[in-house]
Formats: C-alpha cells, sequence, structure tokens
C-alpha cells in the first residue's frame, strides 16, 4: 500500500499561492480528509498528487519515490473529479469499466466488479445509459465508482458525494470506508462538509488559505480545536468575547461583558487579555433553573427551530447578543420552552475553550474566505 509525502510544496497560479509550504504524510491505507472552505487549495492539493499540476516549490513522494517528474499515468492514483469528466460515447457500464479494462484486469473479474459498484449504487439498471441520458447525481455516482473500479492503490476523491441526496450519501460514507479498508487504499478525501469528514476520515488536515490550519484525528478536531478558525469551522460553536479576570491553572474566569463570569479551559492566557470563549451548541443546556457546578449565562428564547434529530433555539442573553443551543429533538419535546420563556443557559468548564483575541478582530479571524 502506498503513502504520500509532500514536502515543503508550494503551487501559485499567477500572484494566488493555492498551496502554501506544505508537508504532510499520509500513512499506508490511511483514510484522510481535507477539509476547509471554497478557495482554501482542497482540489490543487489534490491535483498535485495526482500529477495534473506540478508543483513551484518542494517535493512529493509515493511509497518513498519521488514523482515530480512522473506523469500522472504512472502514478498508481485514481483522481475523481468534481465535474465527473465521464466519457460521453461510453455508457455506465462501459465508463466504470475503463480503469480495470485498459489495467488489464481479467474480463470475468471486470464482470463481477462493475456489477456490485453498480449495484452498491443502484444504478445497475442504468447500466446502458449514457452520462446525457443519466441526472447530475446519478453521473456522479458513475465517476465515483469509475474511480474505485481502477484498481490504483491511491484514490484522490474531489467532493464525491457532493450532489446526492442525503439518504444515499450516508450510506456511501460507510462503504467508502469499508472499500477502501477491504482492498487496503489509501484515500485523500476532499470535502467542505464537516460531518462527512467526521464520519469518514481516519484523520482530518483542515486547510485555509493554502495552508494546513490543524490536523488530526475528527475526535481531536472536533474536541479540541487548536486555532480559534478551527473551532469556528468544524462544529456549530457559540463566540463570546470576553476579559480574563483570573487564572486557575489549566481554567481561567472569564467576564463576558454584561452577562457575568465563565469559567473555560485555559491556552496559555494571562490575567487582563481579551479573549473568545468557544463553546459547542450541543454543549449548551437550556434549563429554568440552573444545576450547581456549570457556567450560566441568562436569556429569554427568542426562537425555536425544529431541525430534525435536534431542535435549535435561540436565546438572547441579557447583554443583547444572542447564543444557539442544539437540543435532541426528545428533550425538546418535553422541556416545556417557548418562545419568550426566561432561561438559563448553562455549560461545563470543559466544553469551553478559550482563544486570545485576535490582533486583526474576531470576523476578520473566522471568515472562511
Amino acid at each position: 500500500m502506498p503513502s504520500i509525502e509532500l514536502h515543503e510544496v508550494t503551487k501559485r497560479f499567477a500572484d494566488v499561492v493555492a498551496i502554501n509550504n506544505v508537508s504532510a504524510v499520509i500513512d499506508d491505507g490511511e483514510y484522510v480528509c481535507v477539509l476547509g472552505p471554497t478557495g482554501s487549495g482542497k482540489s490543487t492539493l489534490l491535483r498535485l498528487i495526482s500529477g495534473l499540476v506540478n508543483p513551484d516549490g518542494g517535493e512529493i513522494k509515493i511509497d518513498g519515490t519521488g514523482v515530480n517528474e512522473i506523469p500522472p499515468e504512472h502514478r498508481n492514483t485514481a483522481l475523481m473529479p468534481q465535474n465527473y469528466a465521464l466519457f460521453p460515447h461510453m455508457t455506465a457500464w462501459e465508463n466504470v469499466a475503463y480503469g480495470p479494462t485498459s489495467r488489464g484486469v481479467d474480463p470475468g473479474e471486470i464482470t463481477a466488479r462493475v456489477s456490485t459498484l453498480l449495484k452498491t449504487v443502484r444504478l445497475q439498471d442504468w447500466a446502458n445509459a449514457y452520462p446525457s441520458q443519466l441526472s447530475g447525481g446519478m453521473q456522479q455516482r458513475i465517476a465515483l465508482v469509475r474511480s474505485l473500479a481502477s484498481g490504483a492503490k491511491i484514490l484522490l476523491l474531489d467532493e464525491p458525494l457532493g450532489a446526492l441526496d442525503a439518504r444515499l450519501r450516508l450510506d456511501l460514507r460507510r462503504y467508502l470506508k469499508h472499500f477502501a479498508k477491504e482492498f487496503g487504499l489509501t484515500v485523500v478525501h476532499v470535502t467542505h462538509d464537516q460531518s462527512e469528514a467526521i464520519s469518514i476520515a481516519d484523520r482530518i488536515m483542515l486547510l485555509r488559505h493554502g495552508r494546513i490550519e490543524q490536523e488530526g484525528t475528527p475526535r481531536a478536531v472536533y474536541f479540541t480545536p487548536g486555532t480559534l478558525f478551527a473551532a469556528s469551522f468544524v462544529g456549530d460553536r457559540v463566540l463570546m468575547e470576553g476579559v480574563v479576570r483570573a487564572v486557575h491553572g489549566e481554567t481561567v474566569t472569564v467576564e463576558v461583558e454584561k452577562a457575568g463570569e465563565i469559567r473555560a479551559r485555559a491556552r496559555g492566557l494571562r490575567e487582563g487579555e481579551l479573549t473568545v470563549v468557544a463553546v459547542r451548541c450541543e454543549s449548551l443546556q437550556l434549563a429554568h433553573h440552573a444545576a450547581d457546578g456549570l457556567n450560566r449565562l441568562s436569556g429569554r428564547v427568542a426562537e425555536i427551530r425544529p431541525l430534525g434529530s435536534y431542535f435549535r433555539y435561540t436565546v438572547e442573553l441579557h447583554n443583547g447578543n444572542r447564543v444557539y443551543s442544539h437540543v435532541p429533538a426528545l428533550n425538546a419535546l418535553g422541556n416545556n420552552l417557548h418562545v419568550g420563556s426566561d432561561v438559563h443557559v448553562c455549560f461545563a468548564t470543559q466544553d469551553a475553550l478559550s482563544y486570545k483575541y485576535p490582533e486583526r478582530g474576531l470576523a476578520k479571524e473566522v471568515e472562511a474566505f
């Protein structure tokens, strides 16, 4: 199984630095999701690994061998681009069979492989259809299984599930991970969907402005984001500005303007510094009476929106700011809260992360562009 190494790789397009001095290692058989906002360099990173574009600086290695001068067809990679790139003159079956056919796979194995893959994406009845006869979602599914059928040991997926309906997207997430592990593939999967990355990845690489903002297991990136941008991008979080009033080892007391004091996990802050406290929306509990040992902010329910498995409560605090609590649907149906209810917003110290207030301002720091 091949590994991928990037050593100080840079790629420019005119005056735009798409990938900026990136170094990373993707191990044999690892499933890595590259997560980030639009324009962060995710697709360019895939194209560099595949060989469709060459780096302006640095070195790329596959299985320990430098590949900067090796053409795409000899890199043992299969790239699924965002625009599908299906052969218009070939049927769905022929498109999926193209890769293993060109690699000289036994015809019987090709038939079995293509049949299984088409059934997996529920397109076995469209095997003889041409791309022009398929919907956009169908074309994307064909492009996906064509990549899977190629036999390459490195699979590069650029937003592979973006055009699929919610149910099929969930099914294919499970299948992708299972397929990759079963066939010993090394996978780099680009997405802007954080739930997709968290559910499928062995490791997440968060890109911003062509640099790696943070990398780690999904659990680490979600629960302990290393930067304020990572905290704002991965998971729905409430951000509250304040001033550090006291430092207690690994926690701090923060005064939130006109809202009271709260305790949060410290990140090298000092007394008197401006800070931003980030709390996941699902960690914010709503109660008529606050439990002991929890942070507490008071306010009024301004809006309630059902969003499937949870309800989103908008609470206007006494200082005029708004926070959002995600309450499981079953709990929401029995909590007796309604628009206009006075409520306490409660959360544990370990669920609150404090960051130094950014010099360029909070809005600029967390913007996704």
